[in-house]
């Protein structure tokens, strides 16, 4: 699969084809992506990538460098609650890792350790719910 930098939105409350919205820092595949409705987060991504970048959903451009996951991987799955973004698995050298690693969405750095999936994965789900 071909890697890519492109940043594509659609608005939901109307039909129509994805428009530009800018770039990523680097042209990945397989990254995760996560929200919090105001900044939304690229995750990992192809070559073991540890970068993390954000973009402000309420304004067209480029992304920008968050911060770096603890451990450079692709293919793992990110989800939010709105508050923590997490991103679990992946394949990461020469293995598939359990590491789930988390973020503050709100505000910029390192991902810091959340704990372990039960078993090493990718290619898996991943879902959040709001606390309300």
């Amino acid at each position: 699969m071909a890697k890519t930098d492109i940043i594509e939105y659609i608005a939901i409350d109307t039909l129509g084809n994805a428009t530009d919205f800018g770039n990523l820092n680097n042209s990945l595949n397989f990254c995760g992506s996560c929200s919090n409705g105001t900044r939304g987060l690229f995750m990992g991504g192809s070559d073991d990538s540890d970068v993390i970048d954000y973009i402000t959903i309420a304004s067209l451009g480029n992304a920008s460098d968050f911060g770096d996951l603890t451990l450079g991987r692709d293919d793992g799955k990110s989800l939010s609650d709105g508050t923590k973004g997490c991103h679990g698995g992946g394949p990461s050298g020469a293995g598939t890792t359990d590491t789930i690693d988390y973020v503050n969405v709100a505000s910029l750095g390192n991902a810091t350790d959340f704990g372990n999936l039960s078993a090493a994965t990718q290619d898996c789900g991943s879902c959040a719910g709001n606390i309300s």
